[in-house]
């Protein structure tokens, strides 16, 4: 496998390993706080469900802090702790009406996340 395992306080990390999927990552985390101010900035909200994550989490202390993870505790107390790889790729996928299985007609929500996170890392 050629990974390198490390021991710290009775858990296991591996690194050098590769999700399955070809964006190189085999989940992907969400919070509500992100799903809620992207609605701020449209004229019809969306659902978590238009991005599709593995892992909907709340009560961060603000929205997209997801992005910054390194280290995430599934649960509490001894849960598992996974390693992230890199902040989610927006794709037209999330245009798609999780309900209908259709395409938005206007590109939303991925024009304004588009234009929001450009904003957001100049």
């Amino acid at each position: 496998m050629g990974a390198t395992k490390v021991t710290p306080n009775n858990f296991q990390i591996y690194f050098d390993l590769q999700g399955a999927f070809s964006d190189k990552t085999s989940f992907m985390i969400m919070s509500e706080e992100s799903v809620a101010e992207l609605n701020t900035k449209l004229d019809k909200d969306v659902s978590f469900k238009n991005f599709r994550p593995t892992i909907l989490i709340h009560g961060t202390p603000g929205p997209f802090v997801e992005d910054m993870f390194t280290y995430v505790r599934i649960g509490e107390g001894n849960g598992p702790i996974v390693k992230t790889s890199k902040p989610c790729s927006r794709c037209r996928l999330t245009t798609v009406n999780p309900d209908t299985g259709m395409f938005s007609e206007n590109g939303e929500p991925l024009k304004t996340l588009t234009e929001y996170a450009q904003r957001v890392e100049a």
